[in-house]
């Protein structure tokens, strides 16, 4: 990183958060597994690649000879909060997907088994009843 000119402790303050939700991330996403593993598993890569971005960016500048073009900066201003936003949006629409899942479960649970309920309300709750 130093050939890049990035001190070594730039690289790990500013990676080191999102490897380290990524990891923990991924660790839940195999013990739990939850119905959108794809979705989840996408939005934490896709952090993960938010961060990285600027030093993957800057290792194609330097390779490339293309850090003197002005339109440089320009593509990693667009492009590393859009990879975040596609990060966000992929966490957010499993959540809100599971959500929706388990809503419509409960619903339907309740409409296919209105024996249960019936049931339930015709036992007596207390000891009264029957004087």
């Amino acid at each position: 990183m130093e050939s890049l000119g990035v001190p070594w402790v730039n690289l790990v303050r500013d990676l080191g958060p999102s490897a380290v939700v990524l990891a923990i991330g991924l660790v839940l996403v195999l013990a739990l597994r939850p119905r959108r593993r794809a979705l989840i598993t996408g939005g934490l890569v896709l952090q993960a690649l938010a961060a990285a971005l600027p030093f993957l960016w800057l290792a194609v500048q330097v390779g490339t000879g293309f850090a003197t073009e002005s339109v440089a900066g320009l593509v990693m201003l667009l492009a590393q909060p859009a990879v975040a936003a596609a990060g966000w949006l992929a966490l957010l629409l499993a959540a809100v997907r599971n959500g929706r899942d388990a809503g419509a479960r409960a619903a339907s649970a309740a409409v296919d088994s209105p024996a249960a309920g019936a049931s339930a309300e015709a036992a007596p709750t207390s000891g009264t009843a029957h004087r």
